[in-house]
């Protein structure tokens, strides 16, 4: 199968599509058999005809339709056309490459952290037109002649010439898996589970190493209380290696070792996450401090193209009405109302927080995985809403699950925790 067929097949587009991408290679001739000269004709060419960075895109269909691609769908674009032009480009998964947004987020991090007053700290809502990204993305790049000429396909610069905090080589299998690992997440996000577990499935086949895969699995394995594909992702995770702030955020997730979490933080003093993450294990034993981080990841969250303001409200809700007092959590929650409409743990979030019924029957609506079934169950168990049926059928079917025990038990802490 040519590396364009399998971009249309990871991308689950129409075969049909082949021919587009055969006229778009036809019209952009190459006068060079140089791989170098070549792959930035492609690029240039591909600019004049409007294809521009779009962050959401990375699917064959959709870069086709909206002219432009992320930072692995554009490099797929180029990749392919090279490749149908008789060259042989390998690839490289850039983590964070500290460009010159990278050198302005962190400049914006130092001011933040400057301006924010430590003893009466605010939280923030959405900017209007966030530029930074605040977290360390995944960014593929193409290696076009094995000799160091590394291509930069989302920037005005051709040639990635700045420091990363870490560049992986990787085959076409693996830029695959990634198509694959980002389809899977979509799917996952759209409460499409089983679908999620395939993918996740098919982009392991492809490169058994792909980290943030095993990441997906685990979110997926504790949505749906799967201790089989919980298990394999943790000891796969276990083995691989990663020096990089990303991966050091997701082994503390997985271990709860203080360290990996510092040394992410040291690594990327701006990463949002990292900075809520330890503001979260600071919140009871000085909260003075847990309060001026929780501010300055509302900032950097609030200013971000990549990252949801609504979710780190949600995810953070309990600590967040605990440090900052309900009526301005409330406000920042009811700011994100529209985007967030639909969403399980938006609406539930809101219930705990007002005890309005109006987000209780939204988030029942919204409940699909186990998960989430049992959150609304303990949201409710002190209710006229509790469905005593659906527990007892609930517990039926995981009981035997250490996955499900061990999000009952931290269900009940959190539950005397409120009271």
């Amino acid at each position: 199968m040519s590396q364009l067929d399998q971009w249309i097949e990871a991308s689950s587009a129409d075969p049909s599509i082949k021919g587009e991408i055969v006229r778009l290679k036809e019209s952009i001739p190459l006068n060079t058999r140089n791989p170098v000269d070549a792959s930035i004709q492609i690029k240039s060419k591909l600019k004049e005809k409007g294809f521009v960075y779009n962050p959401e895109t990375f699917k064959i269909q959709d870069v086709l339709r909206k002219n432009g691609g992320n930072c692995l769908g554009l490099p797929l674009l180029v990749g392919c056309l090279l490749n149908m032009n008789g060259f042989t480009p390998s690839y490289r998964l850039v983590v964070r490459p500290k460009d010159v947004v990278d050198d302005l987020e962190n400049k914006f991090h130092s001011t933040v952290v400057e301006e924010t007053s430590y003893n009466f700290p605010r939280l923030r809502d959405a900017a209007e037109s966030p530029f930074y990204r605040f977290v360390p993305l995944e960014h593929l790049a193409i290696d076009t002649d094995g000799e160091g000429f590394i291509l930069e396909t989302t920037s005005e610069e051709d040639r990635l010439i700045v420091d990363a905090e870490s560049m992986t080589p990787i085959t076409f299998n693996g830029v695959i898996s990634q198509v694959y690992k980002d389809r899977a997440l979509e799917l996952f996000n759209d409460n499409r589970y089983d679908e999620s577990r395939d993918l996740i499935r098919r982009g392991l086949d492809l490169w058994s190493e792909n980290r943030q895969l095993y990441c997906a699995l685990i979110a997926l394995s504790a949505e749906t209380f799967d201790d089989e594909g919980y298990d394999d992702a943790l000891n796969k995770i276990s083995k691989i290696k990663g020096e990089d702030s990303l991966w050091d955020l997701n082994r503390y997730y997985v271990t709860q070792n203080l360290a990996f979490l510092d040394r992410a933080r040291e690594r990327y003093p701006a990463f949002a996450e990292a900075i809520s993450a330890k503001a979260r294990t600071l919140s009871e034993k000085d909260p003075r401090e847990a309060r001026f981080m929780f501010s300055v990841a509302s900032q950097l969250y609030a200013n971000s193209q990549n990252l949801d303001l609504g979710n780190f409200y949600v995810a953070n809700l309990d600590k967040l009405r605990t440090l900052f007092g309900s009526d301005e959590v409330l406000r920042r929650l009811e700011a994100c109302r529209e985007e967030k409409f639909g969403d399980f743990d938006y609406h539930l979030a809101m219930y705990n927080l007002t005890g309005d019924e109006t987000h209780l029957f939204e988030a029942e609506e919204a409940a699909i995985s186990p998960r989430q079934t049992l959150y609304l169950y303990d949201a409710t168990r002190d209710t006229p809403y509790f469905d005593s049926n659906g527990m007892e059928e609930l517990e039926a079917e995981f009981s035997g699950s250490r996955v499900y025990q061990s999000t009952k038990k931290d269900l009940k802490m959190e539950k005397i925790g409120e009271e």
